[in-house]
């Protein structure tokens, strides 16, 4: 829908796992938030992760996986902040739909690790800023482990390995700035070394540094 084009989704689920196992990359599965309820992420959780005879659980089986994928990582919208974004939410929207979208998905399997999409820092929007990052940990903080942010790095025509892999910078620098930026809203902010997408936040957001 957002794209215009009919996707087939002969690339799903079960093939990007598949591509997981044989790159030995570790699964993170980005839930729609858009256009998608909390109810289809907290199924999209059970197929991946639970066995047995519920109703995902055993269309896995069905689909020829009978064991769990056990999926970790999962992260709930993507720049759902912004007015582009088909289903965009205003900050007060978004606090409540990320902790009950968490909940439930929780509930599914209380091992997960969930992040929720946030902004970057300041220098694009304060007040965006302010009012989406805090507005989201004051409501979900205690459902969420991580804040994911994510920053688009633009090569010049004919770049070369070297520039390419150099972009690494770019991404590490984005992740100090947005540290910086949750920590002026009175957040403690814990890095993990060497990430390149994620922010770990602590169940208190009010907690000072």
């Amino acid at each position: 829908m957002a794209w215009r084009v009919e996707d087939p989704n002969t690339f799903g689920t079960d093939e990007f796992i598949a591509f997981c196992r044989r790159t030995g990359a570790e699964p993170y599965l980005r839930t729609n938030a858009g256009t998608g309820t909390p109810e289809e992420m907290s199924d999209w959780v059970e197929y991946c992760n639970l066995r047995g005879t519920r109703r995902w659980a055993a269309r896995r089986a069905a689909d020829g996986h009978p064991e769990p994928y056990d999926v970790r990582l999962w992260n709930i919208g993507n720049e759902n902040y912004g007015l582009w974004e088909i289903g965009a939410h205003d900050p007060a929207q978004w606090g409540r739909y990320v902790r009950e979208a968490a909940k439930m998905m929780r509930r599914v399997d209380d091992r997960v690790v969930l992040a929720a999409a946030a902004v970057v820092d300041f220098e694009w929007d304060l007040d965006l800023l302010a009012d989406w990052n805090l507005a989201l940990l004051r409501a979900a903080a205690p459902q969420l482990d991580l804040l994911a942010v994510h920053g688009y790095a633009v090569l010049r025509e004919g770049a070369g390995d070297l520039e390419s892999l150099a972009q690494y910078g770019f991404a590490e620098s984005r992740l100090r700035r947005a540290e910086r930026a949750v920590e002026r809203l009175g957040c403690r902010v814990e890095l993990p070394p060497h990430s390149v997408s994620v922010l770990r936040v602590p169940a208190d957001p009010d907690r000072r540094t």
